[in-house]
C-alpha cells in the first residue's frame, strides 16, 4: 500500500497545481508500477492503444515587447522548413507515460546525434524519465527530461533497462556512460494561446527556420488518436472529448502546418508522423522548448573496447581503449561486474588492469573507459567477458608422449599448454596391463623421461601431469601410448671390423640393442659385381668370416639377428668397401744363416711376405766376380757349400705364390767362401 499511497498523493498535487488535465497522464494506456513500488491498475481509458504522460506547464505570459520581436524575427522566414531527413525512426513509448521523454531523448537529441554525426545510436528515454519520475510512472515535464539531458543520457544499447522500465534507476556506469550524449541547452519558446495570435506559430517556426527541433505540449482529444495518412497525416483540430496531454517533436513546417513526429508506432498517422494545423498550434499548443545541439569536441567512441574471452581467477585482464574521435589525451578505468545483467562499479578497480578474484567467479566484468581531452569527456563500455572461471590450472593443450614404443627406449612427455598456469607441477608415468582399463603408478617414474623396462612389455603407458597454483590442483593426462613391444631394439647398427681382402678374417660387432637379446646369429653377405641384389654367403653364419678368393672385388655386410622371449629383430651392417685381391709381396727381404765355408750347412730366413696362402721356392745362386747364376740343384731350404764356391759369394732368391700371383726376394750376399 506504500506504493499505491505514494502515486495517489502525486496524483493530488498535480491535480491541484495542473488543473483537471493532469489527472490524465496517460490518455489511452494502461500499465502498472513494478512490483517493486506495489501494484497499480492505471486510470482506464476509451482508448487502450496509445500513452501519454506530459504533465502540463502554463505558459509564461507574453509580453507586447516579446510578441513584437516574435514577429519581427519572422519577417525574413522561409515559406517552408523540413528537417525531417535528420530525425530518427519513429518510435513506440508503448503504455508507459514517458511521451515528454521520448520526444525529448529519442527524438529531439536523436535528431541531433544524426545532424552532427554523432554516433551512439538511440537514446534511452528511460533514463531521463526515471530519475525524473523517482522510479513511478506519472508523467513528467518537457524540461524536466531536458534538464536531465544536460548532464547526459544514456544510449539504449548501453541501457540495460531497456525502453520501459521506469522503476530500475541509471546505475553508475550508465550515468558515466551518458556523458557522451550531452545536451547543450534549451529555451522556452513564447506561447501565446489564442486563435487570433501567431506568437506561437511564429516562435516555433523561427526556431525550426534556425535549425532547432521544438518538442511541444498539446492537449489530446479523442479524434487525435484516428490520424491517419490521408493528406500526409493533417491534423485539423479537436473533436471529442479531452484524453489528457501529450508531448511531440517539431522537425518542419508549411503554409499547411506544423510537421511533427509522435512515438506512438509508425501505425499512427502517416507512418507516425502528422501534420498540427496552424489554429490547432495557435490555439492549443502550450509548451514549446527549442532543443539546441549537443554538446561535441569531447571524445567519442568509434569503436568499443574489445575485452576478449576466457576471464579467469588470478589472471590479469588489461583494458584497452578502443578507439575515439576526437582523440583523447587521457582515460579513466572503471572494472565492473554484472550476474543476470545488473552491472556494479567494483570497489578500488579503476586502474587499466584488473585481476579477478573469487568474488568474481560465475560472473561476467567489463570495464567503463571515460576518454578526456579539452573539450570534455566520453565514455564506453568495453565488452563483456565471462563468465570467470575458476584461477586453477588448465589444460588448454594435453601432455603428449613420443619416443620408440619398445622396452630399454627412452619416451618423452611434454607438459601439455596450461593458462591459467602453474607454480609448481608433478609427473607420473602409468602403466595399464588391460588395454587402458585401470592404470598404476610405475615407482619411481616421476620425470618428464621414462626409459622403458622388461614390466612394460605388451602394456600401455601414459603420462599423469598434475599442475598446481594458489587457486588450485588440476591434473591432465596425455593420450595412452602402446602396447610397449618386448622384442629387441637395435639402437646402433652392426659394423663389419677388418680391412676386407682375400684371406683376412673379418669380425661381425653386433652394435648397440635394448630388450636384452638372449641370442645372436649372423649371416655374410656379398654384392658382386655385377649382381643385382645382395645374396647370402653359403655357410658364412659365424661372428667372423674370411674372404675367399671369389670374393674379391665384391662388397661385403654383415646381418645380425636379436632374439629374446618376445620375439627377434635382424639389422644389417653397411656394406665395406670392395674385398681385394692378397698377391704375395716381400716386405722383409730373406736372410742367408749360417757360415759360408767347406762343411758348413747354410739355412733360410724367409723374410717378410704380405699375401694369403703363400708358398714358397728357392734358388741358391753365387758369384765368383762374373755375376750372379743359379747353381745348379740348389733349390732346397738349406744349402752346403763345395769347392766350386771357393772364394764366390752365395745368395738365395725365395720365390712366394698364392692364387693372386707370385713375388720373389733376395737375400744380401754372404762373404766368399774361403
Amino acid at each position: 500500500m506504500e506504493g499505491l499511497t505514494k502515486l495517489r498523493v502525486r496524483w493530488a498535487i498535480m491535480a491541484v497545481t495542473a488543473g483537471a488535465s493532469a489527472l490524465s497522464l496517460t490518455g489511452a494506456a494502461s500499465a502498472s508500477v513494478t512490483p517493486e513500488h506495489g501494484t497499480l491498475a492505471r486510470m482506464p481509458s476509451r482508448y487502450s492503444r496509445h500513452a501519454m504522460g506530459l504533465i502540463r506547464t502554463a505558459p509564461a505570459p507574453v509580453s507586447g515587447a516579446e510578441s513584437a520581436n516574435v514577429h519581427a524575427e519572422a519577417t525574413s522566414l522561409p515559406a517552408s522548413v523540413d528537417l525531417t531527413s535528420f530525425a530518427m525512426p519513429v518510435g513506440n513509448q508503448g503504455s508507459v507515460g514517458s511521451c515528454a521523454a521520448w520526444a525529448a531523448d529519442y527524438s529531439a537529441l536523436g535528431y541531433w546525434e544524426n545532424k552532427q554525426g554523432i554516433q551512439g545510436g538511440a537514446l534511452a528515454p528511460m533514463y531521463t524519465y526515471s530519475q525524473v519520475t523517482g522510479g513511478y510512472d506519472v508523467g513528467s515535464t518537457i524540461e524536466g527530461n531536458l534538464s536531465i539531458d544536460e548532464h547526459g543520457v544514456d544510449n539504449q544499447s548501453d541501457y540495460w533497462q531497456g525502453n520501459y522500465d521506469y522503476a530500475d534507476m541509471p546505475l553508475a556506469g550508465e550515468k558515466t556512460h551518458a556523458v557522451n550524449w550531452k545536451l547543450s541547452g534549451y529555451s522556452d519558446l513564447p506561447v501565446q494561446m489564442s486563435s487570433s495570435s501567431t506568437v506561437t506559430q511564429q516562435s516555433i517556426e523561427t526556431a525550426l527556420a534556425a535549425g532547432l527541433p521544438v518538442v511541444i505540449g498539446i492537449p489530446v482529444y479523442d479524434n487525435f488518436f484516428y490520424v491517419g495518412s490521408a493528406n500526409q497525416g493533417y491534423y485539423p483540430g479537436i473533436s471529442g472529448s479531452f484524453d489528457g496531454n501529450h508531448a511531440v517533436t517539431a522537425l518542419g513546417y508549411s503554409s499547411q502546418g506544423l510537421v511533427i513526429e509522435n512515438q506512438w508506432g509508425t501505425g499512427w498517422g502517416d507512418a507516425g508522423w502528422a501534420t498540427l494545423s496552424w489554429s490547432f498550434v495557435n490555439t492549443y499548443v502550450f509548451d514549446a522548448v527549442s532543443v539546441s545541439s549537443l554538446h561535441t569536441g569531447q571524445p567519442v567512441s568509434t569503436a568499443a573496447p574489445q575485452l576478449g574471452y576466457g576471464a579467469r581467477e588470478g589472471v590479469k585482464l588489461t583494458a584497452p581503449t578502443g578507439t575515439w574521435s576526437p582523440a583523447a589525451t587521457s582515460y579513466a578505468y572503471q572494472w565492473q561486474r554484472a550476474s543476470a545483467g545488473n552491472w556494479t562499479n567494483i570497489s578500488g578497480a579503476t586502474s587499466a588492469t584488473y585481476t579477478p578474484g573469487t568474488a568474481d567467479l560465475g560472473l561476467y566484468l567489463r570495464v567503463l573507459v571515460t576518454a578526456g581531452n579539452a573539450g570534455g569527456q566520453g565514455a564506453v563500455t568495453s565488452t563483456q567477458t565471462g563468465p570467470v572461471g575458476s584461477g586453477a590450472p588448465a589444460a588448454s593443450v594435453l601432455p603428449a608422449v613420443s619416443g620408440t614404443l619398445s622396452i630399454g627406449q627412452n619416451l618423452t612427455s611434454t607438459t601439455g599448454v596450461w593458462n591459467p598456469g602453474g607454480t609448481s607441477w608433478q609427473y607420473q608415468w602409468q602403466r595399464s596391463t588391460d588395454a587402458g582399463g585401470t592404470w598404476t603408478n610405475i615407482a619411481g617414474a616421476t620425470g618428464s623421461v621414462y626409459k622403458t623396462t622388461a614390466a612394460d612389455a605388451s602394456a600401455y603407458l601414459r603420462m599423469r601431469f598434475t599442475d598446481n597454483n594458489a587457486y588450485g590442483t588440476t591434473t591432465a593426462y596425455s593420450a595412452q601410448v602402446g602396447p610397449i613391444s618386448g622384442v629387441p631394439v637395435n639402437t646402433s647398427e652392426p659394423t663389419v671390423v677388418g680391412a676386407p681382402a682375400r684371406g683376412t678374417t673379418l669380425m661381425a660387432n653386433v652394435g648397440g640393442w635394448s630388450g636384452a637379446p638372449s641370442s645372436y646369429t649372423y649371416q655374410w653377405q656379398k654384392y658382386a659385381n655385377g649382381s643385382s641384389s645382395w645374396s647370402d654367403i653359403s655357410g658364412a653364419t659365424a661372428s667372423t668370416y674370411t674372404p675367399v678368393k671369389t670374393d674379391e672385388n665384391a662388397v661385403l655386410r654383415v646381418q645380425v639377428t636379436g632374439t629374446n622371449a618376445y620375439g627377434h629383430v635382424t639389422v644389417t651392417s653397411v656394406g665395406t668397401s670392395a674385398v681385394k685381391a692378397s698377391p704375395p709381396v716381400n716386405t722383409a727381404a730373406p736372410k742367408v744363416l749360417g757360415i759360408a765355408a767347406l762343411g758348413h750347412t747354410l739355412s733360410i730366413s724367409l723374410g717378410s711376405w704380405s699375401g694369403a696362402g703363400n708358398s714358397y721356392t728357392y734358388q741358391w745362386q753365387r758369384n765368383t766376380g762374373t755375376g750372379w747364376s743359379a747353381i745348379a740343384g740348389a733349390t732346397a731350404p738349406h744349402y752346403n757349400p763345395s769347392s766350386a764356391d771357393f772364394f764366390a759369394t752365395l745368395r738365395v732368391v725365395v720365390t712366394a705364390a698364392n692364387l693372386d700371383g707370385t713375388g720373389t726376394g733376395t737375400s744380401p750376399a754372404t762373404l766368399k767362401v774361403p
